[in-house]
């Protein structure tokens, strides 16, 4: 396979067809496993740069279904970046690949929860104990699925209310939801009376200053008769 130089770095052409999405245009011959899966001097095979790129869908299914995710567990964490999980044969994608920990101690749902691509994982893969995973810096599963809005992509028997409650760095997985506004993703989730009041209260003092306003407007015009309906907060 013919390389090119760019800033001293050997690249072969079909490496970078695979970084840049012009895998399409290459000859079918070309798009094998056998220079799909070559591994460069960086450990790195066109397979990586095309995941990590987003272009995935532009690999044949057939190069796809016969990956050995045990001898490079990274791309299943590169899809899930991406939001191509999809494309992975799903009986391949076990809890030992799916829950392999990366440099950063990010495993493929952290980057799902991000991508909001947590349901191309099968259900099975989404318990209590994997959306509890903390990478190095204490983030969850579940904490990244709430700030990033792909709560409602959990199933709800996975959502454990202890870890709804359990803050990490004074933030809580419902104030990550609600400070982000994916209030309404707790909706589906069969909350206790005072997981439901905490959520009350986050929401509140996130709409604190909009609430007091609307109050102070309705005053000043002293249109106001019954204030009851905004002393509930």
């Amino acid at each position: 396979m013919e390389h090119l130089h760019v800033r001293n770095i050997s690249w072969s052409i079909i490496e970078l067809a695979a970084k840049y999405g012009h895998l399409c245009q290459m000859p079918c011959e070309a798009l094998t496993m056998e220079h799909l899966g070559v591994l460069n001097r960086r450990n790195k095979a066109p397979l990586h740069y095309a995941a990590e790129s987003g272009y995935l869908h532009q690999i044949p299914q057939e190069v796809l279904n016969n990956i050995d995710f045990e001898k490079t567990k990274e791309l299943c964490l590169l899809a899930a970046q991406k939001g191509e999980i999809y494309l992975l044969p799903s009986n391949k994608l076990t809890n030992d690949i799916v829950l392999h920990r990366h440099t950063d101690g990010r495993n493929a749902l952290h980057a799902a929860a991000i991508s909001k691509s947590l349901d191309q994982f099968h259900p099975s893969l989404l318990t209590a104990e994997s959306l509890a995973i903390e990478d190095y810096q204490g983030w969850t599963v579940l904490l990244l699925a709430a700030a990033h809005g792909s709560l409602n992509q959990v199933p709800t028997k996975a959502i454990d209310e202890e870890e709804l409650l359990r803050s990490y760095s004074g933030q809580t997985a419902l104030d990550c939801a609600i400070l982000n506004n994916h209030l309404d993703q707790l909706l589906g989730i069969d909350l206790s009376d005072k997981c439901s009041q905490i959520t009350g209260q986050a929401w509140f003092q996130k709409n604190r200053e909009f609430i007091l306003s609307k109050q102070s407007a309705i005053a000043a015009l002293g249109s106001i008769e019954d204030n009851s309906e905004l002393e509930m907060f």
